[in-house]
């Protein structure tokens, strides 16, 4: 079966920040830790662990910029 439209994929503006910032997600049974320049964030969600770490960079999120 052919696709109705041949779109490319693209990544989501959320995945293209981590990429250029190294930030890597992991997650465990107490919540979320994501990991980027020696530095860690922990949060509930994989959003509250972004968060966390951005913050702690002092780097704006991919929606603020």
């Amino acid at each position: 079966m052919s696709e109705l439209f041949d779109i490319p994929e693209s990544k989501s503006p959320r995945l293209l920040w981590s990429e250029k910032h190294g930030v890597w997600l992991l997650k465990s049974t107490t919540g979320y830790t994501a990991t980027a320049a020696g530095l860690t964030g922990r949060g509930a969600t994989e959003d509250d662990a972004i968060v966390d770490l951005a913050k702690q960079m002092g780097i704006k999120l991919w929606s603020e910029i």
